[in-house]
């Protein structure tokens, strides 16, 4: 009899569990940002935040050690460099801003891998997309304009593809060329919702795509 009361609990564990809705929240104003939210937690899902691990005393002694080590060789090569008189190569370039329309292909790349197959149960709670198209040359705000509305179509699609409209009417959607100031500036908030169960399904979904397009 226990051992019904036992399955019988992590059955409805299990079913209380999948039943979690899960809360989505792509955001793009000066970087994109994709934030999930379930039972008030939050968790970022892009960008990775680096996880800060706690070090004991014992592993700190080693990393010292470590470091003291690691610099001596650093003084060591520096010595042998100057005295064969080689000019040293820079350690790298910083790393490039992403550009506006490789944002928003961002943007339409983490919608598509959120929504994927299960569309039909994300419920699209409301959707912000205003973004200003400015650049210092004309011409070059006109090609621009361009891009970044074809890439914007593409994520209203996506959207529209959710069978569950919630406060769409609120919706706030403009492309907007700037001729004037020539600068581009951009708020996006998107809000998406649904269930562990449906998550899991759709992944499934997805998974059993894959194999087939492979086994094709």
């Amino acid at each position: 009899m226990i051992a019904v009361y036992i399955v019988l609990s992590v059955l409805l564990l299990i079913f209380i569990l999948a039943m979690l809705p899960v809360s989505l929240n792509l955001k793009y104003r000066d970087e994109v940002s994709l934030c999930a939210s379930v039972l008030g937690l939050k968790f970022m899902l892009y960008p990775k935040e680096k996880e800060k691990v706690k070090i004991s005393d014992y592993s700190k002694k080693k990393l010292e050690k470590k470091k003291r080590k690691a610099q001596r060789k650093r003084l060591k090569l520096k010595k042998k460099a100057d005295s064969k008189k080689t000019t040293a190569k820079p350690s790298g370039e910083p790393k490039r801003k992403p550009s506006f329309s490789e944002n928003l292909q961002l943007i339409y790349g983490l919608l598509n891998a959120c929504i994927g197959q299960a569309s039909k149960y994300v419920k699209l709670k409301a959707q912000k997309i205003v973004i200003n198209v400015g650049s210092e040359d004309a011409a070059k705000t006109a090609l621009l304009y361009a891009a970044v509305n074809n890439s914007v179509v593409l994520i209203l699609t996506l959207l529209d593809s959710c069978k569950r409209l919630k406060n769409f009417k609120g919706s706030e959607i403009a492309v907007n060329a700037d001729f004037v100031s020539g600068k581009c500036s951009a708020d996006v908030d998107i809000s998406l919702s649904m269930r562990v169960w449906q998550i899991l399904k759709g992944l499934f979904a997805a998974a059993l795509k894959y194999v087939k397009s492979k086994s094709k």
